[in-house]
């Protein structure tokens, strides 16, 4: 049970930076910046911050997860729910319809729109899961360390 306890927190840290950070940066940065011209394409610079904000979040919350629960198990079990849920959203996003209407992009868009509307690239949506995968790992690594620099 403290397990599966920490491997849900982890998950939740990890869910609430990406998107706090991400609704941050594009509040700073813009719809201009996060898309490309006139579309809801998403823009190759944010392309690049999705990794970053992604590997951040991945790392603190295999961090939590780890001194929640620290055991390999509870890293396979983050690992394992970050792949499933990651590439379930890649498929999703991948999969959805064509509506050239929804693509074309005018004026101010707000955050909540914006993330609905964003066209991901296939190459973003598939590695953000893996990165994930390796951040939390490497987060759970760093606790490990933490807890036997403290011994």
């Amino acid at each position: 049970m403290r397990t599966l306890l920490a491997v849900l927190a982890g998950y939740l840290v990890m869910s609430l930076l990406v998107f706090g950070l991400l609704t941050g940066v594009y509040l700073a940065a813009g719809p201009e910046f996060a898309f490309q011209p006139g579309r809801y394409d998403v823009s190759l610079g944010w392309a690049v911050v999705m990794i970053v904000v992604g590997i951040d979040a991945a790392l603190v919350g295999g961090f939590v997860a780890h001194r929640l629960a620290p055991s390999p198990r509870t890293l396979q079990a983050l690992a394992a729910l970050v792949v499933v849920l990651g590439l379930t959203m890649a498929m999703a996003s991948l999969n959805a319809p064509e509506d050239p209407a929804l693509a074309v992009r005018d004026g101010t868009v707000g955050s909540m729109d914006a993330m609905m509307r964003a066209r991901t690239p296939t190459w973003a949506a598939v590695v953000n899961p893996v990165l994930g995968v390796v951040g939390g790992c490497v987060g759970g690594w760093l606790s490990g360390k933490v807890r036997a620099a403290k011994r």
